[in-house]
């Protein structure tokens, strides 16, 4: 049976990363700012904004810092040109 189930788990895993799925956001309990987290629950990019959108089909999201200050990022929380 593990035989059997060790391939079809990884292949569920190897599809979940070929479909280039965008993080989600998530609201830190604590502290009331969003970061955004991958499909398995991972934490990607901690939380430190105020205001978040969703990635677009560009990987690319809008984010508020605490100050006010807002910036495009992308999927790895770098800034992306604005």
């Amino acid at each position: 049976m593990i035989k059997f189930l060790a391939p079809l788990l990884t292949l569920t895993l190897l599809g979940c990363a070929s479909t280039g799925t965008m993080p989600t956001a998530y609201k830190d309990s604590d502290t009331g700012l969003y970061g955004f987290q991958g499909a398995n629950g991972v934490v990607v990019i901690p939380p430190k904004y105020k205001e978040v959108t969703d990635f677009d089909d560009q990987g690319l999201a809008r984010v508020t810092s605490p100050q006010g200050d807002v910036q495009t990022i992308n999927k790895y929380g770098q800034k992306a040109g604005n």
